[in-house]
């Protein structure tokens, strides 16, 4: 039921109180009953009125109400409602209604004299009541289903774009997308506190209410922003049961296939699992541009839980090269925001649980499969050198394995080898540091296969040095050197020494170090 508006009208003189309808009768005049039983409704409905802050009956405008008579000793105005705080204290109340018990320190309140305040003039008010529950509701229940009801309504003004007041703009740096605008509206998405600062910093959004994102090289789908816009109004977080059927939809197959569990699985040309922890961690990092962290643990959190040799490479390459799927405003000079709130918090979390994971995998009797390459993980030999002249020599069918006899290499080796193979013979240099330590705390690390990853690595650095000399050669024209070719400069060896351990016995320490050489 909504509010109630009631006209009163006061006769300090004769102290009456009433409805407009019931007004002080003059000499003279006929009192009428009214054409209408709704005045008669709501004196019934007037006399039940409460406070909504305090839970008392509204004094109704009794002249002999503290809140009404003359304030003394203060400067503050005439209150106008009962349903008010004095300043004196707690005074919603009438003389003839007592205080509830537990309501605070009473022992401000003023109490009135029991006479009406002398008449001067008569003047008519208007009042804003709302009518107390007609039942009681459990506070927990009501708030839930105000929500759920909240939230319902604003998802359908944002999929029907009612109402709206704000746009926000999703680009691709790298075009993989047509631009995509949300309609959105200002109140709600400013739960972002992004979006909320950027609106009380800068006037020119308000005016413009527009927003323009862009996506880095590597973002590809847009369901993850949609889905961390759609939060704002109020769904669920992503979850990861959930996370396979939307994952299938936003690719355009259908999100529940045999899910009469009588056909058989279909079979995707892509990695499935691949696919999710992708879009698991562009939901982490579109939560992070909004600066919403439940949704950048809750993204984050998804793609470590799906953990594995399919996986693996698509977080390490995100921890090491996160400015490629991170979403930024379109600003000039552009912002650093929020790269380095996910390169400190995240990016750490992300690299060493994909390191973990393979060296746990790592044997002692573990061997390096050299011919090794991928073009999903992070390699220190550019990407241009690597696909353009290629690090690694193609095998010629014709020509004699070199040692005489057939190759010891297997054509097609498992998982736990050739993952493990790429990370320990593509990963940068600081990274490889730690991977050593790891391996050498689990007592993995050999001198033989130290050997073997520094040489293959110093041969693809070699080999990647001359491509990057040819392609200068064609092109004719001195060029400053990329800031990507710089690691190719270094040199990189390693050093062995004994030392005792706990157990009295010599150990091996092997360390990996470095140095510049140039591009010769």
């Amino acid at each position: 039921m909504g509010p109630h508006v009631y006209s009163f009208t006061r006769g300090y003189g004769s102290g009456v109180t009433g409805l407009s309808a019931v007004q002080e009768q003059q000499p003279g005049e006929t009192t009428k009953r009214p054409e209408s039983p709704a005045s008669t409704v709501d004196t019934v409905r007037v006399t039940q009125l409460q406070c909504q802050t305090h839970g008392r009956s509204l004094c109704q405008f009794s002249s002999s109400c503290c809140v009404h008579k003359p304030v003394t000793d203060c400067g503050c105005p005439p209150k106008h409602s009962c349903c008010c705080t004095h300043h004196f204290g707690d005074c919603c109340h009438c003389v003839q209604t007592p205080p509830s018990e537990g309501d605070g320190d009473t022992s401000r309140t003023v109490t009135p004299s029991a006479a009406p305040a002398p008449a001067t003039s008569a003047d008519t008010t208007t009042v804003v009541m709302t009518p107390p529950s007609v039942s009681p509701i459990d506070q927990s229940e009501l708030n839930f289903e105000d929500a759920a009801l909240l939230s319902r309504y604003l998802v359908q003004r944002l999929e029907r774009s009612e109402l709206c007041d704000f746009h926000i703009t999703l680009r691709s740096k790298q075009d993989l997308f047509w631009p995509l605008t949300f309609l959105t509206h200002k109140v709600v998405v400013a739960r972002s506190p992004l979006i909320h600062t950027v609106l009380q910093a800068d006037p020119h959004y308000h005016t413009l209410g527009e927003i323009v994102c862009l996506s880095s090289d590597n973002f590809c789908l847009v369901k993850p922003f949609e889905l961390v816009v759609q939060y704002l109004y109020g769904l669920p977080l992503l979850r990861a049961d959930h996370l396979q059927p939307i994952t299938l939809g936003a690719l355009g197959y259908d999100p529940l296939p045999n899910q009469d569990g009588k056909g058989a699985e279909p079979v995707y040309p892509f990695s499935l699992p691949a696919a999710m922890v992708d879009l698991a961690l562009c939901y982490g990092a579109c939560g992070a541009f909004f600066y919403l962290p439940p949704v950048v643990n809750a993204g984050f959190n998804i793609a470590l839980g799906l953990l594995g040799w399919e996986t693996v490479e698509w977080i390490l390459h995100f921890g090491l090269h996160i400015e490629r799927y991170a979403v930024t405003m379109d600003t000039d000079p552009e912002t650093p925001y929020p790269l380095p709130f996910l390169r400190n918090r995240w990016a750490p979390r992300l690299i060493t649980a994909a390191l973990e994971f393979v060296i746990k995998h790592i044997t002692a009797d573990f061997a390096l499969y050299r011919p090794a390459q991928s073009d999903n993980i992070p390699d220190r030999i550019p990407y241009f050198l690597r696909v353009k002249f290629g690090t690694l020599p193609k095998p010629d069918p014709l020509a004699a394995p070199p040692s005489g006899g057939p190759s010891t290499e297997p054509e097609n080796p498992a998982p736990e080898v050739l993952v493990p193979s790429i990370v320990l013979l593509g990963l940068p240099f600081a990274q490889l540091q730690v991977v050593f330590t790891m391996m050498a705390a689990r007592r993995v690390l050999s001198n033989s296969l130290a050997q073997g990853i520094i040489m293959e690595r110093e041969a693809r650095r070699l080999r990647a040095l001359k491509a990057k000399a040819k392609q200068s050669e064609e092109d004719n024209a001195e060029e400053e050197v990329p800031e990507e070719v710089q690691e190719l400069g270094y040199r990189e060896f390693y050093s062995s020494k004994g030392k005792f351990s706990e157990s009295s016995e010599v150990e091996m320490e092997i360390t990996l170090e470095r140095e510049w050489v140039g591009f010769e």
